[in-house]
């Protein structure tokens, strides 16, 4: 015996069935076609691609928020749009743009980024932005200074959860590390960190910012057995940004002082 089908429900049935099936954004679109006559001779898979559509899309907006929030990144004006592409500061646009469509994080073997360049020459800023061009694609990103980085695995080798700790770092598709090869390692930090990269390795990007060229980072991580290995995993596989001018900062202060002077 065939159950019977329901065929009249009522708006209240309708909104509390969304609601329970956590999809507010169908009951949103739902009224947006009853009150729009544009929409009421559109066929019945059509309105309800309408409805799956726009749950869709405002899922991915807030996943997006979600996202950024969660990476780390503070800086609210970097941002791609705002881009300076001076002559002086030696940035490649093609690079850039390419980079900003994030396909050398979601291909098969991931690569690295390394930015270098003198103190307020826009790392911080160039690296956040990559982050945030991430978060727009939904990639996971997560945003760390160096010594924070170390400290955290610090703290997790003396609880005896350093496992846990890289693996939960690891689980960002993107990890932004600024102001690396700042502080001389102990051989117990390089070992973690080259553990931390490993896992990394062929699997996820990541972004390193630094004020030393690549050729003086063997310095810091003092065993040349922990720096072969880290620099070479790094190296492998990576697009390289050097920038140069002046400080962006001295510019700043200089414009501010300008202005007041007028």
């Amino acid at each position: 015996m065939k159950s019977k089908i329901e065929n009249n429900f009522s708006m209240d049935e309708i909104a509390q069935m969304c609601r329970d099936l956590k999809i507010p954004s169908v009951w949103e679109n739902f009224l947006y076609q009853l009150n729009t006559p544009s929409t009421h001779n559109l066929s019945f898979r059509n309105r309800v691609g309408m409805m799956l559509s726009h749950e869709r899309k405002v899922r991915f907006e807030k996943r997006k928020a979600r996202l950024l929030k969660e990476s780390g990144i503070r800086g609210k004006l970097s941002d791609y749009d705002r881009m300076n592409y001076d002559p002086s500061r030696n940035l490649d646009r093609g690079l850039l743009e390419e980079l900003c469509t994030c396909r050398w994080i979601t291909e098969d073997n991931p690569a690295h980024v390394i930015v270098t360049g003198a103190s307020g020459t826009g790392k911080t800023w160039l690296i956040e932005v990559l982050g945030k061009c991430a978060c727009q694609k939904g990639i996971s990103v997560y945003y760390t200074r160096m010594s924070d980085l170390i400290d955290m695995l610090d703290i997790a080798r003396k609880e005896q959860r350093v496992i846990a700790a890289r693996k939960k770092i690891n689980r960002y598709q993107l990890l932004l590390i600024d102001d690396f090869a700042m502080t001389p390692l102990s051989d117990q930090q390089a070992d973690d960190f080259l553990s931390l990269i490993d896992g990394r390795q062929g699997v996820l990007a990541t972004v390193f910012a630094s004020q030393r060229d690549p050729s003086e980072w063997y310095d810091f991580f003092g065993e040349p057995f922990h720096a072969d290995a880290v620099i070479d995993r790094i190296l492998n596989h990576r697009y390289s940004i050097e920038l140069r001018g002046r400080s962006l900062r001295e510019k700043q202060s200089l414009n501010f002082k300008n202005s007041e002077d007028v």
